[in-house]
C-alpha cells in the first residue's frame, strides 16, 4: 500500500504473476486481506495477467460487497502488457468482502476495510451525489445539499494541456484553470470526453479484433486530468460525445464498448453522465432517431454503473426548454441550455419548466458564455457578467439548484491569439490565459456564498399572489402586457414560514414591490449587490401591516437582490 500523494485516498497495489500461481496464492491472501481504503476515494488494484484479452472486454471483475450488503460490481480494464486495473471507491465505512473472477487461475476472495476520509474536501466527507427531497435538489449521500457551481470545458479530454503552459505565471494549462476554479469555489467541471465515432479519435485503435484501448493517451493525458479534478475535490459532469455521432456507421456498437471501457476506467471516480451534447438535435426529422439512440446508451450507463452515478443529458437550446426524457427513470435531472441570446431568456421559461417537471431538480449549464458574441434580434454583442448574472440569478430564483458558468476562449479552449475566424458562429475566441482571468467567474463565486449563507435549499419561488408593483403613483397601463411585465417583475423566493426572503431585481426591474405574505412581525432589509458581494443596510426594524410591506426601488441602476430576515 502507499499514497498517491499526499492528502489522497489509499492507493492499493496487489501484483499477481500467474505464471507461478502457486507461489502466489499465499501473496495473495495476505495482500488482499490488508487493503485499507478511505471512503469515497477511488483506489487501485494491479493485476498482472498474460492470459486475459487486451481489449475493452477482458472478463475480469470485482464483486464488492459492502457491510449492508450492497453489491458494487468494477470491471478491470486493460492498461498496456499484461496489466489490469481495477478501480473502486468504497461508499460504507467497516469490513467489505470482495471477489475477483475471470482470472486465468480462478477467482480470488478477499477483504478489504473502509476507513473514514481524513481530508477536508466536502465530496469525500459528504459522498457522492444523488437527488435529494422532492426532487428540489441535488444533495450528497448524506443528505448535505449540493449547490451545483459548474464551469464548462467541452474539450477538456482533447484540447487542454497536461504539461505545456504559455503564460509564464503557470507550469500546466489544465492545473492552472483547475486550480483557479478552486479557489472560486467551483465545484463541477462541465465537459466531454469527445470519444467520437464520426472521425478519428485518441480513445481506441481500430484493429481486427475490434476496438484496442489507445493507452499511452488515457495514461499520458487522461488519466492525470480525471485524477487531478477527483483531487481537487471536483465532481466531472462528463458526456461521452457529441449527439451527432450517433449517424456514424456502426455508432451503436462503438459506443457501447466506448461506454463499457470509460466507466470501467473512471467510474470510481465522482462522475456525472451527461450522456451526448446537444442531445436531440436540432432536426425535426431526425430527433426521434437521436433520442431513441441515446436512449439505449443512457439504459447501458444505468446497467454498467453499479454505483449509479447521477445520468442526465446535455440539452439543446429551444423554447419552451427541451423536456424530453423527462419521465425515464434513468434520468435524474435537467442540464438545460438556455442558449446564447438566440432566444429570449426570461423567467417565465424556467417558471414553466419547474410547473410541469417539479419532480427533477434543474440546473441551468449553458447560457451566454462571458464574452461570447450573441446573437439577438436587435444584433450582436458581447455578453457580459451583468447578463450572464441575470441568466444565474433568474434560474435559481426559479427553482434551480445551480448554474454552470463559461467564458469564450476556455468553453471551447483557444490556446493563443485567436484570428478572428469562429467556425461556430460566436465571435473571435480570447487565449485561455485571458479567460481564465474575466470577471464573471468570481461574481459566480459571490453567488455561491450568498445562497449558501442563506439556507438556499429551503427558498422557493413565490407565486405572483404574494406580490406585486407599484407604480408609486404613475399611472402604468403597460402591466397587462406580459412581456413588459416580465422584464419589470422581481424573482422572489422564500422559505415555508416566509423568514429568509429573496427578492432578485434585474437591471430591467425599476418599481417598488408590495409584499403581500409577510408572516413574521419584524423583518432586517439588505440590500445585496450580486457583482461586488456588498450588503448595504435598507431598514432593521420593517414591521409588516397586515403582512405586506413595500419595498422602495432598488439602489442603482444595475442588478440588486433584496434580503428580508426575520427577527427574533
Amino acid at each position: 500500500m502507499r499514497y498517491r500523494r499526499k492528502g489522497i485516498a489509499f492507493l492499493c497495489l496487489l501484483v499477481v504473476t500467474l505464471k507461478k500461481s502457486g507461489a502466489v496464492q499465499i501473496f495473495q491472501q495476505e495482500v488482499f486481506f490488508m487493503l485499507t481504503l478511505q471512503q469515497w476515494r477511488c483506489g487501485e488494484i494491479v493485476l498482472a495477467d498474460p492470459a486475459a484479452p487486451r481489449c475493452v472486454d477482458t472478463g475480469i471483475q470485482m464483486i464488492c460487497q459492502a457491510p449492508s450488503g450492497r453489491e458494487i460490481i468494477r470491471e478491470a480494464f486493460w492498461d498496456g502488457d499484461d496489466t489490469f486495473r481495477i478501480r473502486f471507491a468504497p461508499t460504507e465505512l467497516g469490513e467489505w468482502k470482495y471477489t475477483i473472477t475471470g482470472l486465468a487461475d480462478g477467482s480470488r476472495e478477499g477483504h478489504l476495510t473502509c476507513i473514514p476520509y481524513d481530508g477536508q474536501l466536502p465530496l469525500y466527507q459528504h459522498g457522492f451525489l444523488k437527488v435529494g427531497p422532492k426532487g428540489r435538489y441535488l444533495c450528497h449521500a448524506d443528505n448535505t445539499p449540493f449547490f451545483w457551481l459548474g464551469d464548462t470545458h467541452w474539450h477538456f479530454a482533447i484540447a487542454e494541456r497536461w504539461d505545456e503552459s504559455n503564460d509564464p505565471r503557470f507550469d500546466s494549462q489544465f492545473r492552472a484553470i483547475v486550480d483557479r476554479r478552486v479557489q472560486q469555489k467551483f465545484n463541477v467541471y462541465q465537459c466531454n470526453f469527445h470519444c467520437e465515432a464520426t472521425e478519428p479519435d485518441k480513445y481506441f485503435l481500430r484493429t481486427e479484433q475490434g476496438l484496442v484501448p489507445n493507452v499511452d493517451f488515457l495514461q499520458q493525458d487522461l488519466d492525470k486530468k480525471i485524477s487531478y479534478l477527483a483531487d481537487q475535490g471536483f465532481c466531472i459532469a462528463a458526456g461521452f460525445s457529441w449527439a451527432f455521432s450517433a449517424f456514424a456507421p456502426d455508432a451503436m456498437k462503438y459506443y457501447k464498448t466506448a461506454v463499457r471501457y470509460l466507466i470501467a476506467r473512471y467510474g470510481a471516480y465522482p462522475m456525472i453522465w451527461t450522456l451526448a451534447g446537444e442531445t436531440g438535435g436540432y432536426s425535426a426529422s431526425g430527433r426521434k432517431g437521436l433520442l431513441d439512440f441515446w436512449r439505449e446508451i443512457a439504459k447501458e450507463v444505468e446497467r454498467l454503473d453499479t454505483y449509479h452515478h447521477l445520468q442526465t443529458a446535455h440539452y439543446t437550446n429551444e423554447r419552451p426548454f427541451a423536456d424530453y426524457y423527462q419521465d425515464e427513470d434513468w434520468f435524474d435531472f435537467t442540464l438545460n441550455q438556455a442558449g446564447h441570446g438566440d432566444y429570449p431568456i426570461d423567467a417565465r421559461h424556467y417558471q414553466a419548466h419547474r410547473k410541469t417537471h417539479s419532480g427533477k431538480p434543474f440546473i441551468e449549464s449553458e447560457s451566454l458564455y462571458e464574452q461570447v458574441l450573441t446573437l439577438e434580434p436587435n444584433g450582436r454583442r458581447r455578453a457580459t457578467p451583468a447578463m450572464l448574472r441575470r441568466v444565474a440569478y433568474l434560474s435559481i430564483q426559479s427553482g434551480g439548484c445551480g448554474y454552470t458558468y463559461g467564458a469564450q476562449g476556455m468553453w471551447h479552449i483557444q490556446w493563443d491569439e485567436s484570428d478572428g475566424r469562429s467556425p461556430l458562429g460566436f465571435g473571435s475566441y480570447p487565449p485561455w490565459y485571458k479567460g481564465i482571468d474575466f470577471p464573471g467567474a468570481g461574481q459566480m463565486t459571490i453567488m455561491r456564498d450568498f445562497y449558501e449563507s442563506v439556507g438556499w435549499q429551503h427558498l422557493t419561488p413565490l407565486p405572483r399572489q404574494c406580490f406585486d408593483l407599484s407604480a408609486n403613483g404613475a399611472v402604468v397601463v403597460t402591466f397587462s402586457d406580459e412581456d413588459l411585465v416580465a422584464l419589470f417583475v422581481p424573482a422572489i423566493t422564500a422559505d415555508e414560514e416566509m423568514q429568509t426572503v429573496v427578492a432578485y431585481f434585474s437591471e430591467t426591474c425599476r418599481y417598488e414591490t408590495v409584499f403581500r405574505t409577510l408572516t413574521q412581525p419584524c423583518y432586517k432589509a439588505s440590500w445585496f449587490d450580486p457583482a461586488t458581494g456588498s450588503y448595504t443596510l435598507l431598514d432593521n426594524a420593517i414591521v409588516p401591516q397586515d403582512g405586506c410591506w413595500t419595498s422602495p426601488v432598488k439602489p442603482s441602476d444595475g442588478d440588486a437582490i433584496l434580503l428580508l430576515q426575520a427577527l427574533e
